[in-house]
């Protein structure tokens, strides 16, 4: 995929790298996600650049590892030992297994409560970007990342 800049001020020798796409369902665009260092990164971040035929606007994207067994963060399904959560109601069930439509819980926030005796709403799936253990995670991941 050809990527050529339209407001950005990247030099010949900045690093970037396609690293792949996919489709957005049912709207016929894409999700384009590229890899550079830090420098580079300061350079583009909130502007327009072209990709292709596209003009697209360039923004950060954290992956925060989250299992779909147990709902923690920091593992994969495939190494994860927990026994299954759902992500919906927060039963002893995965997903699949799930018939509750109305009585949501995240276990995210649950476990957080307990431990350390707080008020997180609970009320939101376990894979909700405004989960607050969740967006707690997020900023971890941001303050590891060195743009430099």
């Amino acid at each position: 995929m050809n990527l050529n800049y339209v407001d950005s001020e990247v030099d010949s020798d900045d690093k970037i790298e396609v690293k792949f796409s996919k489709p957005v369902k049912s709207s016929g665009k894409y999700i384009t996600y590229i890899e550079t260092i830090g420098k580079t990164f300061s350079k583009l971040v909130d502007k327009h650049i072209g990709l292709g035929w596209d003009r697209c606007v360039f923004k950060e994207n954290f992956q925060i590892l989250t299992c779909l067994n147990c709902c923690a963060y920091g593992h994969k399904i495939q190494s994860c030992r927990n026994k299954p959560v759902c992500q919906i109601c927060a039963g002893d069930h995965n997903i699949f297994q799930c018939k509750e439509k109305t009585n949501i819980s995240c276990i995210n926030c649950m476990k957080e409560n307990s431990r350390h005796n707080l008020r997180h709403n609970t009320k939101h799936k376990a894979n909700d970007v405004n989960c607050p253990i969740y967006l707690a995670h997020l900023i971890k991941a941001k303050e590891k990342t060195n743009y430099s």
